[in-house]
């Protein structure tokens, strides 16, 4: 047993003498607390410490969100007009995300970060969505609130993008 421990400190010597532990940044944690239902989806809702002031917001409109991103990835939804939470007018402008490899359903969204707000009735935000492989897809998003539920509206000004998630620990940064 002391030998053990003894080698594990000594990794951890060597670790950080080679400069292993420098480079793994510290991941800020998300100050969010999901509620039922969808709890395990919801995890993904990551929020910073300076977007505090949206969380009543975010909260507000979680389950339409979810219910949002569930009908996006559901094999079964075969068009636009089975997805829930969209505005009518708001249809034609819905871009699916990619179909996964070699599968029916399309990518499935595990995180959702950069969130914005003009005003207490609108929320915009970035989905990245994940395939098997360590393909990404990463689109924006708008919601609004109509009554007491919140609705796709359009997709934000950021176009979306394909690309390979290549490092094991990183740290999103929202586009400018």
């Amino acid at each position: 047993m002391k030998m053990r421990i003894a080698l594990l400190a000594l990794a951890c010597v060597l670790m950080q003498a080679c400069g292993i532990g420098a480079n793994t940044p510290r991941i800020e944690q998300s100050i969010y607390r999901p509620a039922p239902p969808w709890i395990g989806l919801k995890q993904g809702f990551y929020v910073r410490e300076h977007e505090r002031p949206l969380l009543p917001s975010i909260a507000s409109a979680s389950d339409s969100i979810a219910t949002f991103l569930l009908d996006l990835h559901h094999p079964d939804k075969k068009t636009l007009g089975s997805i829930r939470q969209v505005l009518d007018e708001s249809r034609p402008l819905l871009r699916l995300p990619p179909h996964a490899s070699g599968r029916r359903e399309r990518y499935i969204a595990i995180l959702l970060y950069c969130w914005q707000s003009e005003g207490e009735n609108q929320l915009s935000f970035l989905v990245e969505w994940a395939d098997v492989t360590m393909a990404r897809y990463t689109d924006s998003y708008v919601f609004v609130r109509r009554g007491a539920s919140w609705y796709f509206e359009g997709h934000g000004n950021i176009a979306p993008w394909h690309w390979i998630q290549v490092q094991r620990y990183f740290q999103r940064t929202c586009p400018a």
